[in-house]
């Protein structure tokens, strides 16, 4: 505690380690002198946990972190996840290498949060990259305005990938994602594993690019996307055609769809029309607010709002 440059850390946790019983039964042939280190771990860990209420470096507390996974004390999640849960530390701002130990307790913990919201630890982008991969351990993630960029979208489809995923819903909008960032999010939903029903992209930089790629998620036999929202994109009615061939797919499941804002003409409307009029589609709500549709527009959505097949409840 006493080094400034912290040289000593690596080995003090190598210490921590080997001291438990189960180490020492592995280093039998090694070590020849062994006894009974319950009691001297207890005093450790709680002295560990005084020094961690001090005034410490963050530095400092994160190798403290590290010394107790070391020795297997399960309160610190249980910590931790009362920490997530609680509402006595509004506005608090954790350092930079809190949100690294923040995330990687979460990681190592087989517990998964209903909810993960990364501006109640911190207002900076930078950290806000830090905790992206809670998006791993967690059913709702809220990642809106946090600066993300294409690198993000990378860890968000290998967690749409993992074999435990648990991610049912993630807002990521306000993000310069572009269509790049999101074809790898897309490319996560045809895995056989992705578990995501709720998805909003809403002022990501995204053109009719990334419709194709959309499209091609939604007519994926895994695909359980059911609400989308691309709004505030400029996708316009080239993007929204490619789209609608995804939504005619006998594989989707969507049945939310916001498109407020998308540069759409009345051309949009004759490609959503013969979706409603499709058998396979499930649509329940569409948002075509603030387009350029027209009378024109509207007259030939109407067509697809007549159709025996057509499941629309809610129209903006």
């Amino acid at each position: 505690m006493q080094s400034k440059r912290g040289h000593l850390d690596l080995f003090l946790r190598f210490l921590m380690g080997i001291s438990l019983e189960s180490s020492q039964n592995l280093l039998e042939g090694l070590i020849t002198q062994t006894q009974d280190t319950t009691e001297s771990i207890r005093q450790t860990t709680e002295y560990i946990k005084q020094l961690q209420n001090n005034n410490i470096t963050d530095e400092a507390s994160v190798n403290l972190f590290y010394c107790l996974l070391e020795l297997k004390d399960h309160s610190l999640y249980e910590e931790i996840q009362s920490y997530l849960s609680s509402d006595k530390h509004p506005g608090r701002e954790l350092s930079s290498s809190m949100c690294t130990v923040l995330t990687y307790v979460l990681l190592m913990s087989e517990k998964v949060l209903d909810e993960f919201n990364p501006k109640r630890f911190t207002s900076s982008q930078e950290n806000y990259k830090r905790l992206i991969p809670a998006v791993r351990c967690c059913r709702k993630a809220l990642f809106d305005g946090c600066g993300f960029d294409e690198t993000c979208c990378e860890t968000v489809s290998s967690a749409l990938q993992s074999s435990n995923s648990h991610l049912t819903e993630l807002e990521l909008s306000n993000n310069h994602l572009q269509d790049s960032g999101v074809k790898l999010i897309y490319d996560g939903l045809k895995s056989p594993n992705s578990k995501l029903e709720m998805l909003r992209l809403s002022g990501c930089r995204l053109t009719a690019q990334s419709c194709e790629s959309l499209s091609s998620a939604l007519q994926s036999s895994n695909s359980v996307l059911r609400e989308l929202d691309l709004s505030n994109n400029d996708l316009q009615d080239s993007g929204v055609m490619l789209l609608s061939e995804g939504l005619k797919s006998k594989n989707s499941k969507m049945e939310m769809l916001r498109l407020s804002t998308c540069n759409l003409t009345a051309q949009s409307c004759g490609s959503l029309s013969s979706v409603l009029k499709s058998s396979n589609s499930v649509l329940r709500e569409l948002d075509l607010s603030n387009n350029d549709l027209q009378d024109s527009g509207v007259m030939i959505l109407s067509e697809g709002l007549k159709s025996p097949n057509c499941l629309l409840e809610i129209l903006r």
